[in-house]
């Protein structure tokens, strides 16, 4: 039997697009294995967002290549080798074989069969969560980033895949499904203006039905109505629309939870950036989600040291920040990405006062967490319970509420006896700058609602 050993970089995306290949690797009765000297084919899915992360697949596959033996194939793929091509490989790998997609890597494996992407089938990784992928590329052309540059335009993916693939998930016992994309809240735009030229004819009855982000969140809900958990994340300022909160706030299912970058507060950062530069208008929806969508909890990301950022524009972010104080916010140093509008802007900012800027607005994020969060004393949540602490005592499992996405916001702590995969009722019992603690009240609480 030949084997494969792949490793994954980069963002859930490519966790998803790893996932689907797996599955349909082992379908081509390949198998699965977990160090590279046993595998007759190594794969790296890459990640060429930042240069940062190109360096890191050139690193990566240097060093699965010192060990190369001659029946080893090692196959780079994915948004670095689509982004770079050859420039990835030191001297000595020039001609590897390289591909763009993972469809490109199981074709090349031998996949003469319909793709399992198409079914819905992925590997089960274990997790009681998944993320899916509900669209490709990105038509908003910021001027600091590369996708659009690396996976083209925005394209849908048809309703009736998602649906499948959410299917085929939760048979596999998974309770919480994430909704990712570039973009998810530009979910449809491409099929409404597709339409609206009759490019697409009649086409399948659902992907005719859906074409929002509204519209699909309430399909899924009521398509499966035994899914506890469906979270949206990247959603773009200007797309979210009243028939979205409704739908969050309607739907007992969706978590009271978005992840909405802004990436600034001054509007001529904003407008160079080419992001969505009215700021009152960012307000005014934060308000409305707020006053909506009762105890939902806001994430956003915000970017320092961007090109023509001073003191003065620095500050007015950090006001910002502060009066809304969101429940999560991730804060990224600019990266002078080649080929992007920004790299070649005047007014650069050093490395020194971007990491100075980092540091401050991380540090006064962490406070505005710690007092959100101690607020949640003495109250009740829902925690997906994801697995136990080895060798733990009084805090011996650890979950996720509403109000926490997976791998990048903060977890739950929990005592009393519990299971892993279960839904159960916690009292919160003391809580820190990120993570809170609590006590089992009762049994699973998850039932179907719908």
């Amino acid at each position: 039997m030949k084997t494969f050993y792949l490793v994954t970089l980069g963002c859930p995306k490519n966790e998803v697009d790893s996932e689907f290949l797996t599955n349909d690797l082992l379908q081509l009765g390949y198998g699965i294995v977990y160090t590279p000297q046993e595998a007759h084919v190594i794969l790296v899915n890459t990640c060429g967002f930042l240069q940062s992360a190109v360096e890191e697949a050139r690193q990566q596959i240097e060093a699965l290549s010192n060990d190369l033996r001659s029946d080893q194939r090692l196959i780079p793929f994915g948004c670095a080798v689509k982004r770079v091509g050859q420039e990835l490989l030191v001297e000595r790998m020039q001609g590897l074989e390289m591909y763009s997609t993972w469809e490109e890597v199981r074709q090349a494996l031998g996949g003469n069969i319909a793709s399992r992407g198409e079914t819905g089938s992925r590997i089960n990784t274990g997790r009681w969560y998944a993320y899916v992928k509900i669209a490709e590329g990105c038509d908003e052309h910021c001027a600091f980033c590369t996708i659009p540059a690396i996976k083209g335009a925005f394209v849908s993916k048809p309703a009736e895949l998602i649906l499948a693939e959410i299917r085929s998930l939760l048979e596999q016992g998974i309770k919480e499904i994430v909704l990712i994309a570039q973009n998810t809240t530009a979910y449809g735009l491409d099929l409404r203006k597709a339409q609206g030229k009759g490019e697409r004819g009649k086409g399948k009855a659902i992907e005719q039905k859906v074409k929002s982000l509204a519209e699909l969140v309430a399909l899924i809900c009521e398509t499966h109505p035994e899914l506890p958990r469906l979270r949206i994340m990247y959603a773009y300022p200007d797309y979210i629309k009243d028939d979205l909160i409704a739908v969050m706030r309607d739907y007992p299912q969706v978590c009271k939870y978005l992840d909405m970058p802004i990436q600034h507060a001054d509007l001529a950062i904003l407008k160079a950036m080419h992001r969505p530069s009215n700021t009152e208008k960012h307000v005014k929806l934060l308000d409305t989600l707020r006053k909506e969508i009762p105890g939902i909890a806001l994430r956003t990301t915000f970017i320092v040291g961007f090109p023509g950022e001073g003191e003065q524009e620095f500050q007015l972010l950090k006001e910002f920040i502060r009066k809304q104080a969101f429940d999560h916010v991730g804060v990224f140093q600019y990266s002078p990405e080649p080929g992007t509008p920004a790299a070649v802007m005047p007014r650069q900012v050093s490395t020194a006062l971007k990491l100075q800027r980092y540091d401050e607005l991380m540090g006064l994020q962490q406070s505005i967490s710690f007092s959100r969060l101690q607020k949640l004393v003495g109250e009740t949540t829902d925690v997906l319970i994801e697995g136990e602490i080895e060798g733990g005592e009084r805090y011996r499992f650890f979950g996720r509420s509403y109000r926490s996405a997976p791998e990048i916001d903060g977890l739950v702590f929990v005592r009393g006896k519990v299971a892993p995969g279960s839904i159960v009722s916690v009292r919160i019992e003391r809580a820190e700058e990120y993570d809170l603690w609590g006590e089992k009240q009762n049994n699973e609480v998850w039932i179907k609602r719908l």
